[in-house]
């Protein structure tokens, strides 16, 4: 696979830097998973996934799990290239790497409505130095969202308010507090 952009990295340190943390994630029960073409987040099948979205474009493996990752060129909601992410014969989540950004507007226009603006913090305290950072929910962090969390779709917006990528999860892993407070690790 090519290098990954800069949106995908952001994504990926913002997926594997919280999957394995066993805490309260935002918002919980207002997450539900997302549904792509009849694929359910969390529940359809590796097999599912090639019967509805045909052969990918390419392969390869997420570099800290050795999970299957299929690549499609699709154009919907919007043209791009769509990651699609399998763990243990399950479909886990999907991004899709948009062709070009899109404003808040846009995706609004795209999306719809019914949508939260969320912001995330660092949770510095956590940082090891290899996996990146963890975040959390914060009113005043400096990473912004816009989440459709009914539908399992969020999108990071750039200072700028546009997006370069739309993510489909089965849940939201993040958490609504920092682990730092009474942590012993230095911030």
């Amino acid at each position: 696979m090519s290098k990954l952009p800069k949106a995908l990295l952001m994504g990926f340190v913002l997926i594997v830097a919280v999957r394995h943390m066993d805490c309260q994630a935002a918002d919980a029960k207002l997450w539900k998973p997302a549904s792509y073409h009849g694929l359910v987040m969390g529940k359809s099948t590796d097999t599912d996934v090639r019967t509805v979205l045909g052969k990918p474009e390419s392969t390869g493996k997420e570099e800290d799990t050795g999970d299957p990752i299929l690549v499609y060129k699709t154009s919907d909601p919007a043209p791009g290239m769509l990651n699609v992410y399998i763990h243990k014969g399950i479909l886990s989540s999907m991004d899709l790497q948009l062709s070009k950004s899109m404003s808040q507007r846009d995706l609004i226009r795209l999306l719809g409505n019914k949508y939260v603006i969320a912001h995330y913090s660092f949770d510095e305290c956590l940082d090891d130095g290899e996996d990146g950072v963890p975040v959390y929910e914060d009113p005043n962090g400096q990473l912004t969202h816009i989440e459709y969390r009914d539908r399992g779709i969020w999108a990071p917006l750039d200072p700028g308010g546009s997006a370069e990528e739309i993510v489909f999860i089965s849940k939201s892993l993040i958490p609504t507090h920092s682990l730092c407070k009474g942590s012993n690790k230095k911030k």
